[in-house]
């Protein structure tokens, strides 16, 4: 059974250690099953909140811990869902409250998202300079209007920007789903000179040869230190910028109070509908969990 439902996450696109994880966390849960005399398949909403109340008063495990197996389980009993073998994942109403977020980032409006773009610089007196600042306010858009992760950023290539229909095709990655989204009219511009023009002259004078929309003009294939250097630029620019996280979560924030909660989901590219309400939170609480590795020793 474990090796299908290896099988499964990894159809999902979680990393090998994410994977490895939920697997020891799964191991863990059943020995607990087999010791209290239970069968993990066919366990209910009171067995699983039994489980949990285990964690924090025998094992004495943090919620954040607590958190990491609910969710371990979640994607055990959403295979066996998926295997035919249960009707309903009896973990869906089951949340772990009290978990601390940490304040490090305020949310940007759509308004300041807009000036953040329409205001990046892309004049220089060095034509090979010029041409990069223009490949980097094409990246800034995807940020902006897509509300783009950093590796599907990185993942996209020449194919999946369709100008006439005024879409990019966001491929599944390990951290998100695929998803088509529309083009901001604000970036259509750039974004159009940037294929036809710039990125060729790009490709020519630093030698390059590659289908990725975006790559680096040094030795180096990943565009980390692209990236790099928009941020510090964009750090300059406006006091109010953080970080593309910051970019990325703004973008969600306002999805979420303008659309369907679903739709913001589909156009973050999240599995579930929970990642997206974790986003609804305030201006300046976090949007990212600590950290931390602890796994409990069953007595």
């Amino acid at each position: 059974m474990n090796c299908n439902f290896q099988i499964y996450l990894e159809s999902k696109g979680y990393s090998y250690k994410s994977i490895n994880r939920s697997l020891a966390e799964l191991d863990y849960f059943k020995t607990w099953c087999l010791q209290n005399n239970l069968e993990s398949e066919v366990l209910e909403y009171k067995d699983l909140i039994d489980f949990l109340q285990f964690l924090e008063i025998t094992a004495k495990v943090k919620n954040i811990t607590k958190a990491k197996y609910l969710t371990s389980i979640k994607h055990y009993y959403s295979f066996l869902c998926d295997q035919g073998i249960r009707e309903s994942n009896p973990t869906r109403y089951i949340k772990i409250k009290g978990i601390k977020r940490k304040q490090y980032h305020t949310i940007l409006s759509k308004e300041e998202l807009e000036y953040l773009y329409l205001n990046y610089q892309v004049f220089d007196v060095k034509e090979e300079i010029e041409w990069c600042r223009k490949r980097n306010k094409v990246i800034l858009g995807f940020y902006v209007f897509q509300g783009i992760d950093t590796t599907s950023l990185k993942s996209l290539n020449t194919k999946n920007v369709d100008l006439k229909t005024g879409t990019v095709h966001i491929p599944n990655t390990r951290k998100s789903k695929e998803r088509s989204l529309k083009l901001n009219p604000l970036q259509m511009m750039d974004l159009l000179e940037y294929i036809s023009d710039i990125r060729e002259k790009i490709l020519n004078q630093y030698q390059k040869e590659t289908t990725q929309l975006f790559f680096s003009t040094g030795s180096r294939e990943d565009i980390q230190n692209v990236l790099a250097k928009l941020k510090k630029q964009l750090s300059k620019q406006d006091p109010k910028f953080n970080c593309f996280k910051q970019i990325r979560a703004s973008r969600i924030t306002y999805w979420i109070k303008t659309e369907n909660l679903r739709i913001a989901q589909y156009n973050a590219g999240h599995a579930y509908i929970s990642s997206t309400e974790n986003y609804k939170v305030h201006d300046t609480d976090s949007l990212a969990l600590a950290v931390e590795n602890f796994m409990p020793k069953l007595g």
